[in-house]
């Protein structure tokens, strides 16, 4: 139940040999349930999902601007009323609603360096 019908992944990238980069990804999960239960609670809609980098490098650095959820696709990954952690070797029962969400957009720029 928790895996969807369909789920499709595409991924392109470009660098040509003046160091310019470029590459995106694209993913999309079909509905599913996010517990072994097929309670309507618990479904999950369908989401894609789209990231992107473009950037110059060298033989030392580059530097790159990234986005990762482009297009702030929100959603809740995961819910019911009963889950189970681990912490700290412990393992503790959780009998209360729950839910996780995916993160936000996220736009930033990357150095790196090597030598």
């Amino acid at each position: 139940n928790n895996a969807p019908h369909l789920s499709v992944a595409v991924g392109l990238n470009y660098q040509n040999d003046r160091g310019w980069f470029a590459s995106g990804t694209a993913s999309y999960t079909g509905e599913h349930y996010s517990d072994v239960t097929t309670l309507e609670s618990n479904k999950v809609d369908a989401y894609t999902i789209v990231n992107a980098r473009a950037g110059y490098r060298n033989d030392n650095w580059s530097v790159a601007l990234f986005a990762d959820n482009v297009f702030d696709e929100r959603f809740i990954g995961r819910q019911g009323l009963f889950s189970v952690a681990t912490n700290d070797g412990t393992v503790t029962a959780n009998t209360g609603p729950f839910f996780a969400v995916n993160d936000p957009r996220v736009v930033g720029v990357e150095l790196r360096y090597s030598y």
